[in-house]
C-alpha cells in the first residue's frame, strides 16, 4: 500500500452561483459559476450585479440572472479570482 500516491486535488468548499444568460429566441444556458467562501459576500455581490435592474416593464432581448446551487467542493484548479471583489471566484 505504501507505492499509491493520493491523487486527490485541492479543494475547497464554496457557496456557488450559476450564472444564467436567457437571450430571446434562444433560450438560456449557464455561462459559468460565481463562488466564495462565505455566504453574505457571494450574496452581496450578486445582488450588486442585479441592482439596477427593474423588474417591471418589457422582458429584455438579453440579459443574465444568478442562480444559487447550494455549497459544494471545488477543486481549486477550476477557480480564477475575480479582481477588483475580493473574496469572489469565478469558475467556467
Amino acid at each position: 500500500m505504501s507505492n499509491l500516491k493520493n491523487s486527490a486535488k485541492p479543494c475547497v468548499s464554496m457557496y456557488v452561483w450559476a450564472i444564467v444568460e436567457r437571450e430571446r429566441g434562444w433560450g438560456q444556458r449557464v455561462d459559468g459559476y460565481v463562488c466564495s467562501e462565505i455566504m453574505d459576500v457571494g450574496q452581496k455581490y450578486v445582488d450588486k450585479a442585479m441592482s439596477g435592474r427593474s423588474r417591471i416593464g418589457p422582458v429584455p432581448d438579453y440579459y443574465v440572472s444568478y442562480e444559487y446551487t447550494g455549497k459544494r467542493m471545488i477543486e481549486l484548479t477550476k477557480l480564477s479570482k475575480s479582481k477588483g471583489n475580493p473574496g469572489i471566484y469565478f469558475m467556467d
